[in-house]
């Protein structure tokens, strides 16, 4: 039951303690040459099944870590009912391939991927003329999912609730708004992680009228590359998204709910980087769906992409060019409104309401960059890149380098740190001075993850996180680059710990077990995804 742990306090402690795991992991020098595999059990729902609720939360936290540091970390999901022989041989089979993330059931190996929704025909949602909450509901999609509510016959009363409630900017100009558009709207103060604060919050609404929908905003966000995440970072992030949601969902199991909204991110879903707080908490809230879907209850989680009124408004022209550069488009609020609006009448625990540039996809995929669980969006589908085929190039590139004089090599290395500096910034190569130091031509510590893996990729090199700390200018970097693959140099090589498990011709496993005491279109849009399991 709901009752059976402290979900809140088991999800928090979890993710602290898997971050603190996977710091200690990255920041040991000694370990650059293996690969950690973290063992979950049900967090992720397959077919519709019972979900691990603290467990889904590591699931974002894993991508994240996964899309900072591509050849380190693997996330592997059992079954809760322990491994068959078969399960066995299937994780083997996994391990050896080196997927990013996969589930084990029935001894198949499940991989997620998002497809359009297409399979099922909307059942229109009826609020029956009671109240809808709105938590969050005085921001900028708090405001947009009111507005959209309110031109709905069947809503008979909104309850907009944030920490300032009638204070915060423009509260009292949006009731009065909805208010004489037909829709009475009341704006209230209350801290929806507080569990008493949220059960009084429901006695008092449910007291003018039945209470039928519930639909979560609120959420804050605390960037920051997982080698530098701090608990002050974390906690905050997990708190607007675990507690709140879970509190509402206690507090409501005795209300005739026909609708119980959560606004998750795909943040979540591809592992976003320097977001690796933000992607636990989002999934979290996916796996609150699922679990309210196995309890007969209505639930959906959207994990939106990215608005233009939203967040896509703050952003920098830099930002925008690297959410672009990732096939990612901008919502705009009419399309957003009316991705929500399908997305109320569609009973789907877990949809991502996102624009795709396809062809942007596609070439992402055939370049090998396209996150596996893209790859049905591609025009052209393309089977997964493995890391064979990761190898193969650098190993192209290698042969190439070793065939030139000292002084080409010296050449083609400045000019590749020059081209991968620039597909980082998004300017022109001619445009850098490679003499300047990275944090003046605009480099942070998300951009210098992304300069790293795009060389690792390429050279096959293991260069560290701390890569442009150790090298502060292009090239210094290129020297570095340069000396390490020089055909004399014989790189330093650590053999691996005893405890690993390694494999013929290959980089060693590190399996760490996280076991949790929780048990436990036909008419849709064009940009409306859900997720399948795909069997390999």
């Amino acid at each position: 039951s709901d009752d059976d742990v402290d979900v809140i306090e088991t999800t928090h402690t979890l993710v602290l303690t898997v971050l603190n795991t996977l710091q200690a992991w990255l920041a040991e020098p000694a370990l650059s040459d293996s690969r950690l595999t973290v063992l979950t059990t049900g967090a992720t729902s397959t077919n519709g099944e019972p979900i691990n609720l603290p467990q889904s939360a590591l699931t974002g936290l894993l991508r994240t870590a996964h899309s900072e540091n591509p050849t380190a970390i693997t996330h592997a999901d059992l079954p809760t009912t322990g491994l068959t022989t078969a399960d066995t041989t299937a994780l083997t089979t996994a391990l050896t391939a080196e997927l990013p993330e996969f589930a084990i059931r029935a001894g198949t190996v499940l991989t997620p991927q998002l497809t359009r929704h297409t399979t099922q025909t909307p059942t229109p949602t009826d609020f029956t003329n009671g109240t809808v909450l709105i938590t969050g509901g005085t921001g900028a999609l708090g405001v947009v999912t009111a507005r959209l509510l309110a031109t709905r016959s069947d809503v008979g009363r909104l309850v907009l609730v944030s920490r300032r409630g009638p204070d915060a900017p423009g509260a009292e100009q949006l009731a009065a708004e909805l208010t004489t558009a037909g829709t009475p709207t009341t704006v209230v103060a209350c801290d929806v992680t507080n569990p008493q604060a949220v059960r009084d919050l429901i006695d008092d609404t449910a007291a003018t009228g039945p209470l039928t929908g519930v639909i979560h905003t609120a959420g804050i966000v605390a960037d920051g590359t997982l080698t530098t995440l701090r608990p002050e970072q974390v906690t905050p992030v997990l708190t607007a998204k675990v507690d709140a949601a879970w509190t509402l969902h206690q507090a409501t199991l005795e209300h005739p709910l026909v609708a119980f909204v959560v606004y998750s991110s795909v943040a979540g879903l591809l592992g976003s980087p320097g977001q690796a707080n933000y992607a636990a908490g989002n999934t979290f809230l996916d796996g609150l769906a699922h679990h309210r879907h196995t309890q007969g209850l209505p639930a959906t989680s959207l994990a939106w992409g990215l608005w233009a009124d939203g967040m896509g408004s703050t952003l920098s022209t830099s930002e925008t060019a690297r959410w672009t550069a990732t096939g990612m488009t901008p919502l705009t609020t009419t399309e957003g409104t009316a991705l929500l609006d399908a997305a109320l009448d569609l009973p789907v625990p877990l949809l991502a309401p996102t624009h795709w540039d396809r062809t942007t996809l596609t070439t992402l995929a055939n370049n090998g960059e396209l996150p596996p669980l893209l790859h049905r969006l591609a025009t052209t589908p393309q089977r997964r890149t493995t890391r064979n085929t990761t190898t193969s190039t650098a190993t192209n590139w290698q042969q190439h380098m070793a065939t030139l004089s000292p002084a080409e090599r010296t050449t083609a290395v400045r000019d590749l740190v020059a081209h991968i500096c620039a597909t980082v910034l998004h300017t022109q190569p001619g445009t850098l001075t490679t003499d300047q130091a990275f944090k003046q031509l605009g480099f942070d510590s998300l951009t210098a993850v992304e300069l790293r893996n795009r060389l690792n990729r390429e050279t096959g090199l293991r260069l560290p996180s701390t890569l442009i700390f150790d090298h502060p200018t292009p090239a210094a970097l290129a020297t570095h680059i340069t000396d390490q693959i020089t055909p004399t140099h014989t790189p330093d090589h650590t053999p691996a710990p005893a405890h690993t498990t390694t494999r013929p011709d290959d980089d060693p496993i590190v399996v760490v077990s996280m076991a949790c005491r929780y048990p436990g279109d036909v008419n849709s849009p064009e940009d409306l995804w859900h997720l399948v399991a795909e069997g390999t």
